[in-house]
């Protein structure tokens, strides 16, 4: 994939396996590029990590228990409204963080990304450029990934396993889009 790609060729080279729009994909991996100086970015997926309980997941459940049970001993509900809906959110991002797996002309990279934007924030691990291999024929796919373990929705595998593919052809000399 490249940046200076037309936007008509950006909409119909990924039509059907796109779970963010071509737009946002090239976006965040320009931010991943500048995260990786010496590298070129070759794919991008989104995934979640595997559950974890951190500080900030408790805390925000706390908050939730607390807003429910004090609106419980005034006498209202609190279910609906901007802060309750996003402390939950807050706390499930906590719990499954987004990860972002990025193919590089030099391996697989799976990043942290920001809570609000969803942009690749750091780099956690660096494995080298190998085929990714999954049992299940269809549905959500789960790697172990180094230290990470990542769920991807069947659309990005597929994303991510295409741009591994391409690499490794334009490694090899055997062909690939760049």
């Amino acid at each position: 994939m490249s940046a200076t790609r037309s936007r008509t060729e950006r909409q119909t080279s990924e039509v059907g396996i796109m779970a963010m729009s071509a737009r946002a994909r090239d976006k965040r991996m320009a931010r991943a590029q500048a995260l990786m100086p010496g590298t070129q970015v070759r794919a991008y997926g989104i995934g979640r990590a595997d559950t974890r309980v951190t500080p900030a997941a408790v805390v925000a459940g706390a908050a939730l228990l607390v807003m429910f049970v004090g609106g419980l001993a005034l006498g209202f509900l609190v279910i609906g409204g901007a802060i309750p809906v996003g402390l939950a959110w807050y706390g499930y991002s906590e719990v499954r963080p987004p990860r972002a797996l990025v193919v590089t002309d030099t391996g697989v990279v799976v990043m942290n990304t920001t809570f609000w934007w969803g942009h690749p924030s750091e780099v956690l691990v660096q494995l080298p450029l190998a085929p990714l291999e999954t049992a299940a024929p269809a549905g959500p796919v789960t790697l172990e990934l180094g230290a990470e373990r990542v769920t991807l929705s069947r659309r990005e595998f597929n994303v991510v396993s295409a741009g591994i593919a391409d690499e490794q052809g334009a490694q090899s000399g055997v062909g690939g889009t760049d």
